[in-house]
């Protein structure tokens, strides 16, 4: 297969290169009237506006069966081009819109609100169906706005996220509107899993750039780090080809800021929320300083001198003695939780745009603040399971496994989230357009939580005493994007087309001073007492920036050859990266004989312990000693250090060829030449040199063919190959803990690239006129060297504990599955609207595995993949009041999440899980808008299993919303 696949492209590249040197006339052969095209001489309607399309540089949405019988007078010129729309189209109750680069026509109906449709690829559209013609213009109009025009992927969008409507739905954030989208499903509230695929295999553009890192441990974008109210639209396309990046295995999510309207707007939201079982509620917190609420580092979190002076000498044993007693008593000392009361969620936002026009010159600007503060509080129980040997009754030495520990964790998490973005366009006569974009995103979380841990007594082995871990932490995250762009429509007649940008962003990790301490408890009627243990106390300093400038550019020419039309497109794509950062850990050792000060050690707060006066420089004396914690050696050993630095380099050249033949038939056919560079270094006292870790290219073929029997009809089958190249952060073996999961991960620098053969169908029925569609899709991957995070028992032993994680290479893997999507609506009246969505997603995977790691069939499923997602959507319209009820509702299947690479250690599976959701949105006055909403309404609990018993679940309580919206 992905040798034909690469001799189709080859044949189709070479048939394109030669229709490169044709002449292209003014008025496209297709689409041009026998006769003169002459004002007044009556004409097909559809052949009417295909030429006006031409003319104005838009491209023709249409039904042909609505505008291919009429015959209607040419318009003159002299006048605009709405007036001559208007002109003929009012006589047969058509009605146009003109949506970005688009010329939409269809039938004038009720006022029914219908959803934002991308522009499609060979005749395919959400909403309508499509004439494709060949009279582009990839210059945003003054009809829609003059924001950023956006990367527009052959292949059209699979799903697009209208955020007016997920506005009336009181929706804040692209992670809840994400979900909707059939085939996806959110991990942890934030990381979008596309079709069973995890984070490195999908690609997210923001503005058409690549976003740097927002985290040390993964390459994952966060998505609920995007307020909707910053944002234009939001893009999936599952099905690539050639000119979309070439890790999109599971797909290219395309992310649009706003753009500038025509139209000058301010507009006001605030809203607030309460959730069950946090709001008002009283709750452990950490330490609280005076910039929280801002989102910005405190300073008394800050890196002491002592320490940051000093911490190039590496182990600390190593340090001067004085050296080494000043960084100890440097440290702050807000060790303890204290007792609190979680507040109410707030959201605020303020937007507006400016536009101003003179002749052919338009010029905009627009702005957007943003500020969210939120809270939630979980109450958690998990388990850690190890093997045990045990002796049967018949003296058989037998392997089982069990909870090696059982806990209760209180976990409160206050995250606020704030938003900048400025953005200023100009455009001449609707053929020239540059401008620029600025955002700013910060996300901070004050996280604390308090776990009671016990590890069951037996016969087998020894009951250890009950733990009681308090810990708590401030995390920040900030990205920053500036970026130019332009779009030129060249030679109007010979429609070559002109994108560009360059794009400069910055991310930054912050996580510091995060406090981890226990006190142990041998019996109930016993007290706490301080561990004093390597175990029992760590402090750390944890931080990552990322600078990173990316460009592209891309050109386009359509032509024409008698009954064959089409385009060409090429581009080239450059990434430059540079991530550096630190971790810094450290504990305290008792030295002499200060921890059998039973009196010392009850003390409930660290800080009443671990004083000054108590801290020494060396050992030889009473007291705690800083030291380094214990970690597993890294192999190779040039990567072993506190201090990092990682380059990465990406670069990508493309040729693709589109053509159509009749209204009917598409093609499509492109090779992608992609090579990816990473190298990295670790160190304490000095840089040691830079460690290859990943340099590889490859040419990736695409084709596509795509059939248009009706209007009502379309059917598309594609093919395309991708890589999954191993990101930075999976590369590098630092070493970092999820709390979360109860689990320690470490990087592999010997990661392979991972290979995607990918097959797509797709086929669509689309009745305008009754307001019906359905869409079913079906996929096919092959994947060499599937990468996944694993559990592995790093020492073999008969009690290991199985909470180490990292991430391997599989020798291979399957995945394959369908879609089936409907929407529906019905006005009765035109009154009242009901529409129907709903949507049903089933995968299969499977995967190769070593005899040596599988016990059984020696194959499994692909981690991260459910077996089925199911979407429905229910919602009542009263037109007259614009009063709308929504119900939401969502069901992901069971899924393996946690995979094992050592034979005998169990797997760990997520349940399946529910979730419904129901909002009700009005307009109470004119320029005044409220939203009441409720979310997790079922209250589903979420339950991990391994081996079959419960490594870990919890419950998300309800939470209601209240949003008013305002229109100046």
């Amino acid at each position: 297969m992905r040798r034909l696949g690469q001799l189709l492209a080859a044949w189709g590249l070479l048939l394109s290169l030669g229709i490169l040197a044709l002449p292209v006339p003014h008025v496209i052969a297709a689409a041009q009237p026998s006769g003169t095209f002459e004002p007044g001489k009556p004409l097909p309607l559809l052949t009417v506006l295909q030429n006006l399309a031409e003319e104005y540089h838009y491209q023709l949405v249409t039904d042909p069966l609505l505008v291919r019988a009429q015959q209607v007078p040419v318009p003159a010129r002299g006048t605009t081009m709405e007036s001559r729309l208007g002109a003929l189209l009012s006589p047969f109750g058509l009605r146009y819109d003109l949506i970005e680069r688009t010329l939409v026509v269809y039938r004038e109906k009720a006022a029914i609100p219908r959803k934002d449709e991308p522009h499609p690829y060979s005749g395919y559209s959400g909403a309508i169906a499509e004439v494709e013609v060949n009279a582009r213009a990839l210059a945003p109009t003054q009809a829609d706005s003059l924001g950023y025009g956006g990367e527009r992927y052959m292949g059209g969008a699979d799903a697009s996220i209208n955020f007016r409507e997920m506005r009336s739905q009181g929706i804040t954030d692209l992670a809840s509107a994400f979900e909707l989208i059939s085939g996806v499903k959110m991990e942890q509230n934030r990381y979008a899993v596309i079709r069973g695929l995890r984070g490195r295999y999908q690609s997210v553009r923001l503005n058409g750039a690549v976003l740097p890192s927002l985290e040390p441990s993964s390459q994952r974008v966060p998505m609920d780090i995007f307020p909707v109210e910053i944002l234009s639209h939001v893009d999936l396309y599952k099905s690539v080809f050639a000119d979309a990046p070439g890790n999109a295995s599971a797909g290219v999510v395309n992310i649009e800021t706003r753009g500038i309207s025509t139209e000058n707007t301010l507009n006001l939201i605030a809203g607030s929320a309460y959730t069950g079982g946090t709001t008002g509620q009283a709750v452990l917190r950490g330490y609280t300083g005076d910039r929280d609420w801002l989102g910005s580092l405190d300073p008394q979190r800050k890196l002491p001198t002592a320490i940051a002076g000093d911490a190039h000498y590496g182990n600390l044993d190593h340090w001067p003695e004085a050296e080494r007693e000043a960084a100890g008593e440097s440290i702050p000392t807000h060790y303890a939780l204290t007792k609190g009361t979680a507040g109410v969620d707030g959201l605020l936002s303020l937007s507006g745009t400016y536009h101003w026009q003179q002749g052919d010159h338009h010029w905009g600007v627009s702005a957007s603040l943003g500020y969210e503060n939120r809270w939630r509080q979980v109450d958690q129980q998990s388990r850690v399971m190890s093997r045990r040997n045990l002796v049967s009754a018949n003296d058989e030495l037998k392997e089982v496994y069990l909870a090696s520990e059982t806990s209760q964790h209180r976990r409160l998490d206050n995250q606020i989230n704030a938003n900048t973005l400025v953005a200023f366009a100009y455009s001449w006569r609707d053929t020239q357009h540059i401008g620029a974009n600025y955002l700013l995103l910060r996300q901070s979380s004050l996280y604390s939580e308090q776990i009671k841990t016990q590890k069951p007594g037996s016969s087998y082995f020894y009951a250890e005493p009950e733990r009681l871990r308090s810990l708590h932490h401030w995390t920040g995250k900030q990205v920053w994007l500036g970026q130019f762009y332009g779009s030129h429509l060249i030679d109007s007649s010979a429609l070559w087309d002109l994108q560009w940008h360059l794009t400069s962003a910055s991310s930054r990790y912050l996580r510091p001073y995060e406090v981890d301490f226990q006190y142990l408890r041998p019996a109930p009627s016993l007290s706490y007492h301080f561990d004093t243990s390597s175990s029992g106390f760590q402090v750390s300093w944890e931080q990552m920036q990322e600078e990173s400038f990316s460009s592209g550019i891309s050109a386009v020419r359509d032509w024409s050859l008698d009954t064959l039309s089409g385009d060409i497109k090429v581009g080239y794509e450059l990434l430059n990266g540079l991530q550096d950062g630190y971790l810094l850990e450290y504990i305290f050792t008792p030295k002499g004989d200060i921890d059998s000060s039973w009196k010392l050690l009850e003390r409930n707060d660290p800080a009443e312990i671990l004083t000054p006066g108590n801290i020494i420089g060396k050992p030889g004396t009473n007291g705690f000693l800083l030291n380094d914690p214990i970690h597993i050696n890294v192999n190779p050993a040039a990567l072993d250090g506190n201090f990092y630095w990682a380059k990465r380099r990406n670069r990508a050249h493309y040729l693709l060829a589109n053509s159509y033949w009749n209204e009917h038939w598409a093609f499509l056919l492109g090779v992608r030449r992609e090579r990816e560079t990473v190298k990295a270094d670790f160190w304490d006292r000095a840089p040691q040199g830079w460690v290859p870790l990943l340099d590889e290219g490859h040419n990736l073929y695409s084709a596509a063919l795509n059939y248009i029997p009706s209007g009502l009809h379309n059917l598309r089958l594609g093919y395309s190959e991708t890589v999954v190249w191993p990101s930075v952060n999976e590369l590098m073996p630092k070493r970092y803990e999820d709390v979360d999961l109860r689990i320690h991960v470490t990087g592999n620098p010997y990661l392979q690239i991972a290979q995607v053969r990918n097959w797509d169908l797709r086929w669509t029925y689309n009745n305008r006129d009754r307001d019906f569609e359905v869409n079913f899709l079906a996929f096919h991957k092959d994947i060499d060297n599937a990468i996944e995070g694993v559990f592995f028992d790093p020492v073999r032993r008969a009690d290991a504990v199985f909470n180490v994680y990292s991430y391997i290479n599989t020798r291979a893997a399957k995945l394959y599955g369908c879609e089936l999507e409907m929407d529906y609506s019905r006005v009765m009246g035109n009154t009242h609207q009901f529409t129907l969505g709903a949507s049903y997603s089933h995968m299969y995977s499977k995967v190769e595995i070593p005899e040596d790691l599988e016990t059984q069939t020696g194959k499994r499923p692909l981690q991260g993949q459910p077996k089925h997602l199911v979407n429905l959507h229910l919602q009542y319209n009263h037109l007259p009041s614009e009063q709308r009820l929504s119900l939401r509702y969502k069901h992901s299947g069971r899924e393996l999440f946690i995979v094992s690479d050592t034979r005998d250690v169990p797997h760990v599976y997520r349940n399946s899980s529910n979730n419904l959701s129901l909002s009700y949105s009005l307009r109470f006055m004119p320029n005044l808008h409220g939203v009441i909403s409720v979310e997790n309404l079922l209250q589903d609990e979420h339950r991990y299993k391994q081996a079959g018993q419960l490594f870990m679940g919890y419950k998300e309580n309800r939470k209601f919303r209240l949003r008013i919206s305002a229109d100046f």
